[in-house]
């Protein structure tokens, strides 16, 4: 998934590309993102979350919130 944004990021910024290649690279966007099943969620804060930590493993999510 994460290849597939920064490919569509990288094409905006290019400006004029062939046709067949953006269509290529939508498509590719949006069946990895509509074939993504969400297995982790972040829930719990009822504010504005305005920190995130992960750990160097990545198994391990922090958030800090302002949450009273």
């Amino acid at each position: 998934m994460i290849t597939a944004i920064k490919a569509k990021r990288k094409l905006k910024g290019l400006g004029d590309v062939d046709k067949e290649i953006k269509e290529k690279v939508e498509k590719t966007l949006k069946k990895t993102v509509y074939n993504n099943n969400e297995f982790n969620r972040l829930i719990g804060h009822q504010s504005l979350v305005i920190g995130v930590a992960i750990s160097p493993d990545q198994l391990l999510i922090a958030t800090a919130s302002i949450d009273l």
